[in-house]
Order: C-alpha cells, then sequence, then structure tokens
C-alpha cells in the first residue's frame, strides 16, 4: 500500500503569493522521504497540508490509502493516519513525560492499563524510560524530541512528518538523533517525510530525497545513488553537503573504523573513533 500520494496540490496564500504549485508526492509504505528547499520554497507548508493543519486550493491527497482532501473536499486532522513532530516539539507544560505520551491514547479512549503499558514501550524504546515523571520544564532539547517523538510513535500512525525536528539542537546531538530516528522508523516500520534545511541530515535519515523548489517537488532517488553531478545548479548548490551522511562505528582497529550508515557498511582507513560513537561519512568518496 502506499502511505502517501499527493497530486496537483496548489496552495496560495491571500493576496495571491503562490506557495505550491502543482506539487506531487509519492510515498511507499516504509520508506523515508528527506526533503530539502531553500528557506520559503514550501517544504513546511506541504507537511502542514498533508497532516489537515492548512488546506490546500485545489489537489488531492491521500494517506494510507484514504483520501483526506480532493479540491476542497477535506478531512480533519484527527482523523487522518498521521502525526507530526515540529520543530520545537509542542509539547503540553502541564503534563509530565508520560502524560504527554498518553495523550494521543487517551483521545482515542484507550483503556488505562493497555496506555501505560504502551507508553512504558515506547519510552523505553526512544530510551527515556526514566524520565517518565519528569515535568517537561525540566526537560534538555534533545529530551523533549525524544518525547514528542514517543508521543507520535504510541499512536502507531501510518505515516510521521518532521517538519526540521533537530534544528535546535548542537550538531553533535543532531548526528546522534538522526541515526536514531531512523533506526526507530525502520524498527517500527513506520513511513516518514523528513523536512530539514541540511543535506547531511537528510541523507543520513532518508531512503530517498526529494527538493521542494518553486512550489513543486524535484525527486532526485535513492541516497545510494545520489550524484551532486547530474543536478542542476541551483539544487548542487542548495545540496552541497549531499553524500556525507552520520553513521554508527562498529568496529574499530589501529587500520581501519567500520560504520554502519544508510543500510550499508564503510570502512574507512585508520582508527577514527570508538565503538558506539556516531560519525560522519562522505559516501562521495
Amino acid at each position: 500500500m502506499t502511505a502517501i500520494n499527493v497530486t496537483n496540490l496548489h496552495l496560495a496564500y491571500p493576496g495571491g503569493a503562490q506557495v505550491l504549485t502543482g506539487a506531487n508526492l509519492t510515498l511507499a509504505e516504509g520508506e523515508i522521504l528527506g526533503l530539502l528547499g531553500a528557506s520559503g520554497s514550501g517544504k513546511s507548508t506541504l507537511l502542514r497540508v498533508i497532516a489537515g493543519l492548512q488546506h490546500p486550493q485545489t489537489g488531492t491527497i491521500e494517506v494510507a490509502g484514504v483520501i483526506t482532501d480532493d479540491d476542497g473536499e477535506h478531512v480533519p486532522p484527527h482523523r487522518r493516519n498521521c502525526t507530526m513532530v515540529f520543530q520545537d516539539a509542542q509539547l503540553f507544560p502541564h503534563r509530565s513525560v508520560a502524560g504527554n505520551v498518553a495523550y494521543g491514547l487517551q483521545a482515542a479512549n484507550v483503556p488505562k492499563p493497555e496506555r501505560r503499558r504502551r507508553v512504558a514501550e515506547v519510552l523505553e524504546m526512544v530510551d527515556i524510560a526514566e524520565l517518565a515523571n519528569r515535568a517537561i520544564t525540566e526537560l534538555s532539547g534533545g529530551q523533549a524530541q525524544r518525547v514528542a517523538l514517543a508521543r507520535c510513535l504510541v499512536i502507531r500512525p501510518a505515516v510521521i512528518l518532521f517538519d526540521e525536528p533537530l534544528s535546535a539542537l548542537d550538531r553533535g546531538l543532531r548526528q546522534r538523533l538522526a541515526v536514531e530516528i531512523r533506526e526507530l522508523l525502520k524498527q517500527t516500520g513506520t513511513s516518514a517525510i523528513y523536512v530539514t534545511h541540511d543535506p547531511a541530515e537528510a541523507t543520513t535519515v532518508a531512503d530517498r530525497i526529494g527538493v521542494v523548489e518553486q512550489g513543486s517537488i524535484l525527486d532526485l532517488g535513492p541516497v545510494s545513488t545520489l550524484n551532486i553531478a547530474d543536478l542542476s545548479d541551483s539544487v548542487a548548490s542548495l545540496l552541497g553537503g549531499l553524500g556525507e551522511v552520520t553513521g554508527v562505528i562498529t568496529a574499530v582497529s589501529d587500520e581501519s573504523t567500520t560504520v554502519e550508515v544508510v543500510e550499508k557498511i564503510v570502512v574507512l582507513p585508520g582508527r577514527q573513533g570508538g565503538l558506539g560513537d556516531t560519525i560522519s561519512v562522505n559516501l562521495s568518496r
């Protein structure tokens, strides 16, 4: 089944400024699509339209086999089989970590014993089980985004939409969380669209890369086959860091370092870190 199918999507702001101009997008079940684009290109707006937070003027959106938008017909966000992780996490400050994660299950009237079991399971999955009773105001930026991801995963959506979720974090933490997000999505079989301004982050998380440019979507193809020499000058300039990904060191010796990145193994010369460390690798080498 196709996770998302977007056809001929148009959206203009009041005053006539065109944001989406015939955008088309297909996301396979279990696939992660990384979307890049210049500031103001419409990539975040695209996510908000898919999530049902904004209405397109024309076009069709299908999520997990259900048409959610069709030339004016509009299904509200809570009835779509997708959820969204925002840049600022958007957690409820009056709820604990566990309370935030349980919110969607409560809204769906899931019985309390089942809620507790699923919340504990997903907190363990995102490695913050010890924070279950912690107040949101006491969390670091990285911890808050783990809570936001757990809140999405616990309701088992067909699709998660990520809107620059790591952009406020420092480089080292972004690298580690990018690897973990990919691992969690693959572990749960969850489809995702991951919007970011960082090419290295996109190629670390995603199976396939696209660019939002002038209101439409250019599909660049699988991460493993990307070649910046084949791209237009405008896209190549935007994707200056294309090919750089973050992986986890799985073996190290004085002669070589083995890194697992995007479902492949890369062996680098010499000792370049320790077991379990995250490291950036340029796949174009």
